[in-house]
């Protein structure tokens, strides 16, 4: 109906709103950048968290067996000293566990066994609670 009218232009507000290929380009590139970025900080994150998780789970792995090495000690003094039929010394297992655990950490980490233990052993065993039969 407009088209005969003389005078009459298309309205501004519509050419406005048109994008044109430039910013249409402008656009999508923006928004493939944000979820470019979003992806590497979330795999980052992601990375970080897995560190400390491999982390906790050596300590983790690592208090298990020093637990394991005190009890089985224990376990193993006692039956010597009652197949010799002598007494025998005990130490509490909390604190042979706290020694095996400074002990595994330390070869994991350097790969050799810690001097303070091997002059300590080499001095005699330590001091504990008899064990009479």
């Amino acid at each position: 109906m407009t088209e005969g009218v003389a005078g009459l232009e298309p309205r501004q507000a519509d050419a406005d709103t048109s994008c044109t290929g430039m910013e249409n380009m402008t656009v999508w590139t923006t928004i493939i950048t944000s979820a470019a970025v979003g992806a590497l900080v979330a795999g980052i994150l992601t990375l970080i968290g897995q560190a400390f998780e491999r982390s906790a789970r050596k300590k983790d792995m690592l208090l298990a067996k020093a637990i394991e090495l005190a009890v089985a000690r224990r376990e193993f003094t006692i039956r010597a000293a009652e197949q010799a039929g002598a007494d025998a010394e005990l130490r509490d297992d909390v604190f042979a566990a706290a020694d095996y655990y400074r002990i595994l950490e330390q070869i994991r980490e350097k790969g050799q066994v810690p001097t303070w233990f091997s002059e300590r052993e080499a001095n005699g065993p330590v001091q504990g609670a008899p064990v009479r039969r």
